[in-house]
């Protein structure tokens, strides 16, 4: 464990990422892990950390709750042991936090803080003292953004820049943009400028620093009024909660501008160093500016709310284009709002934004759900994109999250319930989603809200099925139906039909199976959706194969495999390629049925569904089995 020590603005994080970039440029290690914790106090968000860096190293869910929060920091510590990865901790603020997120042996740690206190240094091997630059390095670095005629027309009052700064390489840089935005301005005015801040600044704070910060802000605010404002909104927070990096079609509405100027207003802030892109170009501040931000800002709340609902509206609008009105009368409040856009003809597109925002919206509805009472929506809007794309490590959360949000609604606690009930029911099947599923179904009898109700019977057939329990789960599905066949929601329709056609072939109605497969698959290809179309296709070639027609179960499931792969349905392309495997072994086909089965395992493993990759290695070993039997 090593430790980089220093005050604000003498770049730590920026070394930090310098030496992650640079250890994955060599090939050292397989994977960096960055943290900030930047507002981390309690131990129930240590705890959380401690669970987002399990998953990340691919930990599966079972083992995770077998451990329980009493043995988290024990499975913590077995499960990060030599692993080889690099964690890096910035802006560390106690021992405590160092101890208890330090993982096992075998890997190595940086870590940041503000001071070298010896309790801290203690634990560490190493620690780099940062100090600001000195004249001559902080002279070359104004140089090099304001150019040398400016610097050197009056190299007297540079020194004197240099001093008011303290060598500070984030007050320098911010000097050096500051002179870039205009011409006219002198090394002497800034140095003018700075000293007549620094009379009126307050002990306890980084005067260099907010000195500089207050020059540059009143020449934005002069000059790019919209820049200042979202520059502002992008200092939102919650107690020590801030924004994690936004994508910049969030940001027109946090700050409440058109698409367009918003845009601009990024560039302007990225030009004048205030905000800075992460390398997938989502924008944040660092965390000194952005506690100069908050201050301007005041009152954060407005900015969160607009947020949130931007959030919640793009998840409405991409559930809609994979499943068009599938939450019924359930709509989310745009006003003032331009969510993000989608098309039902790229559900692939529409599937890629759900998962690069995931990890996003459960750091938003962590943070700053309380805010405003819909948040719970957010959540619930989510659910077309996560019942194709199944992103199980994130889902409980989101969507315990979502129940804990909607506790004081029960109209949003039935919605969320019935998320909940559903992850439940794909990660264990176990008693939680039984438990969920009774809770569900008994506050549906006090609610107004059949198209929940619906979704909820949906959920319960599956669950019977799961069990093999066919007559109830037939009685479950049927009840969704009727309130779908009544509304005329074909999308519905297709998608009971479709789940329940294995139900009818379980129990011997082999007519009524095909006749319902048929109806969602005619249903799904009349609407035009691509994912609908894929699943009710294979339920139809499942049906075939458990009647021994591996052949034509085969082709259908080509067919399939060329959706799922046009839809980007990494979880559904796994469990198709698992179906087919086993089609090819019930012909005898080993040699293809292995290569499905392997495809299937790599994508199972990569997607972290343990659950999934056990099925698909108990089928390689049947396969195994069968060959040596055979010879």
């Amino acid at each position: 464990m090593f430790l980089v020590a220093g005050g604000s603005g003498l770049g730590k994080t920026t070394l930090l990422i310098s030496l992650a970039k640079e250890a994955l440029r060599w090939g050292f290690p397989a994977l960096v892990i960055y943290v900030d914790l930047n507002g981390t106090s309690g131990d129930g968000q240590i705890e959380g950390i401690q669970l987002a860096i399990l998953r990340k190293l691919g930990v599966s869910e079972a083992v995770i709750d077998a451990a329980g929060s009493d043995g988290l920091a024990r499975l913590y510590q077995v499960e990060t042991t030599a692993r080889h990865f690099l964690l890096l901790l910035d802006n560390v603020k106690s021992r405590d936090q160092a101890r208890e997120l330090c993982p096992g042996p075998g890997n190595t740690v940086v870590l940041t803080s503000r001071t070298a206190a010896p309790a801290l240094a203690a634990l560490c091997e190493d620690t780099i003292n940062l100090t600001g630059l000195g004249y001559e390095d902080a002279k070359n670095l104004l140089v090099g953004l304001a150019g040398a005629e400016r610097i050197d027309a009056d190299l007297d009052a540079v020194k004197t820049l240099v001093a008011q700064c303290e060598g500070l390489p984030l007050a320098l840089l911010l000097v050096g943009t500051l002179l870039v935005s205009d011409e006219a301005m002198t090394v002497r005015q800034v140095v003018d400028g700075l000293e007549a801040r620094e009379s009126r600044k307050a002990n306890g704070r980084s005067k260099q620093i907010e000195s500089v910060l207050d020059l540059c802000y009143a020449r934005l605010e002069a000059v790019e009024p919209n820049a200042a404002r979202l520059f502002r909104c992008l200092g939102a927070s919650v107690g020590r909660a801030h924004l994690p990096p936004l994508p910049r079609a969030a940001l027109a509405a946090l700050a409440r501008l058109f698409p367009g100027t918003s845009d601009a207003a990024v560039d302007i802030l990225l030009h004048w160093q205030l905000a800075k892109a992460d390398r997938r170009g989502r924008i944040y501040l660092h965390g000194t500016v952005r506690q100069y931000a908050a201050r301007k800002l005041g009152r954060s709340e407005d900015a969160l709310k607009r947020l949130i609902r931007w959030y919640t509206g793009s998840a409405y609008a991409g559930g809609n284009a994979l499943a068009d009105g599938w939450a019924g009368d359930l709509i989310p409040d745009t006003t003032g709002i331009v969510p993000h856009e989608f098309s039902s003809e790229r559900p692939d597109l529409v599937l890629a934004w759900f998962e690069q925002e995931r990890s996003t919206m459960v750091a938003v509805l962590r943070d700053f759900g309380h805010v405003t009472p819909n948040s719970w929506q957010l959540p619930v809007f989510c659910l077309p994109a996560l019942f194709i794309r199944r992103p199980l490590d994130d889902c409980r959360e989101l969507a315990q999250r979502a129940v804990r949000l909607a506790q004081n609604n029960d109209f949003g606690r039935g919605r969320c319930l019935h998320l909940y009930a559903w992850v439940e029911n794909e990660t264990t099947a176990g008693a939680p989603a039984t438990r969920c599923l009774d809770e569900l179904v008994d506050l549906h009898d006090r609610i107004a809200d059949e198209r929940g109700r619906a979704w909820t019977m949906y959920v319960c057939g599956q669950r019977f099925a799961v069990q093999r329990e066919f007559a109830q789960a037939d009685r479950c599905f049927r009840e969704a139906l009727r309130h779908f066949r009544a509304t005329g929601f074909r999308f519905g329709i297709a998608i009971v039909q479709s789940t329940r056609a294995v139900v009818l072939d379980g129990l011997g109605r082999d007519d009524d199976a095909r006749s319902a497969a048929q109806e969602g698959l005619t249903i799904a290809c009349e609407l035009g959706n691509i994912p609908l179309r894929a699943f009710a296709r294979d339920q139809v070639g499942f049906l075939y194969q458990q009647h021994g027609e591996f052949g034509e179960a085969i082709r259908i499931y080509g067919q399939v495999l060329h959706d799922r792969h046009r839809s980007g349905e990494r979880w559904g392309i796994a469990d198709t390629l698992l179906r087919q495997g086993q089609a090819f072994a019930g012909m005898g086909d080993r040699e293809r049925a292995r290569e499905a089965l392997t495809t299937s395992l790599a994508i199972f493993q990569e997607l972290r569904d343990h659950r999934q990759v056990l099925v698909v290695q108990l089928a390689l070993a049947s396969l195994d089995i069968e060959y040596r039997a055979g010879n």
